[in-house]
């Protein structure tokens, strides 16, 4: 089969044969270098989109919170308003004057009038 061909010539087909791998390997090397460069880029944007929705949902948690804050600080004024109006009617109703009123009926006129303010 290669009788023909004297080793100068073998060394070269081997020598040939040795380019043509290694350049299908650098070329399959090239390929696997752009595909995992791409896939960085592709995750580095992904990893940019989530730090950027991190921080927006940060910055909505903290309008939420300080919205929170508000109305519980609006609650708690309101409970104030409450216990002092509770207290200022226990002492009103505590006076001697007011003690028969208070063991009377409320009048329908009243009546109607707290109920229209809910109260």
């Amino acid at each position: 089969m290669f009788n023909g061909l004297n080793f100068r010539n073998l060394v070269l087909i081997g020598a040939l044969a040795i380019c043509v791998g290694l350049s299908i390997c650098l070329s399959y090397s090239q390929r696997q270098s752009q595909r995992l460069s791409e896939q960085n880029r592709t995750l580095q944007a992904e990893n940019q989109l989530f730090a950027e929705q991190q921080k927006n949902q940060a910055q909505q948690l903290h309008r939420y919170q300080l919205q929170v804050d508000q109305l519980n600080n609006a609650l708690q004024q309101q409970k104030q308003h409450a216990d002092s109006r509770t207290e200022q009617l226990n002492e009103a109703l505590k006076n001697e004057q007011n003690q028969t009123w208070r063991n009377q009926p409320v009048p329908d006129d009243i009546k109607r009038l707290f109920n229209a303010n809910g109260l």
